[in-house]
């Protein structure tokens, strides 16, 4: 009889081991970090192909929120061989490392060194990167060459613009996309200041503002400014008003 009882406990014993096992077993996977750090962001690159015909490339190395979402961004590996279905969306690119987006979902990383892999992104993941840009692509705007234009540089010195005509034709040489989320990002220093009728064109590096909402430029640039002579501004206009 009491070998029965042992043999009742050891049976129990085993079940109860086994069951714990499979709890352990049916645990999702610990999500991996990437581990990215600041060093990792000195240049980061949008290639977004929803908009244009050709790509759409936006330096957002100054989103701030996007450099967060980073820095604590968390995958585990796919299983199996993971085929995209669909074109590529858009594409994130910073120091040798890589994401690839695509419409059915998946997400193709690559760290410079290794092979390319397929990754399921935790939580909202990069999703953050479908509302980057918001609207249509297209020139800085079409202005009647009768407009009043004024140019200041970042010392507040203006330059006299004799012809209008010469001068938008520059201008809508630029292209750019309007940009979400303006209060996500730090600008360099101002460089021009552009007036045109009741529009007021702020250049700062790679984005520019109109009316205070903010663009990226993917085409172009604003290089024409710095060929014309700049003088002290006897009326007294301050370009970050």
């Amino acid at each position: 009889m009491k070998r029965l009882g042992c043999l009742i406990v050891a049976v129990c014993l085993l079940f109860l081991v086994g069951c714990g096992n499979g709890r352990k077993d049916d645990l999702p996977p610990e999500p991996i970090t990437f581990g990215f750090t600041e060093a990792d962001f000195g240049e980061i690159i949008f290639n977004d192909y929803r908009v244009t015909d050709d790509i759409l490339t936006v330096d957002l190395s100054g989103n701030n929120r996007l450099r967060e979402i980073l820095e604590s961004l968390c995958y585990n590996e796919a299983e199996g061989d993971i085929t995209p279905e669909g074109v590529e969306k858009y594409s994130l690119y910073f120091g040798a490392r890589a994401f690839r987006f695509y419409e059915d979902g998946t997400v193709l990383y690559s760290d410079g060194i290794n092979g390319e892999i397929a990754v399921l992104l935790y939580g909202e993941g990069l999703s953050y990167l479908d509302g980057v840009t918001a609207g249509a692509a297209a020139s800085v705007g079409e202005y009647s060459e009768d407009a009043e234009i004024t140019v200041h540089d970042g010392n507040n010195l203006k330059a006299e613009i004799t012809e209008n005509g010469e001068f938008l034709i520059s201008l809508n040489e630029v292209k750019v996309i309007r940009l979400s989320n303006a209060e996500d990002y730090t600008l360099s220093e101002l460089d021009y200041t552009v007036k045109i009728g009741g529009d007021t064109i702020k250049i700062c590096g790679n984005f520019i503002t109109i009316n205070g909402e903010l663009y990226a430029i993917f085409e172009g640039d604003f290089d024409f400014l710095s060929d014309y002579t700049y003088k002290s501004d006897s009326s007294g206009f301050l370009p970050w008003i």
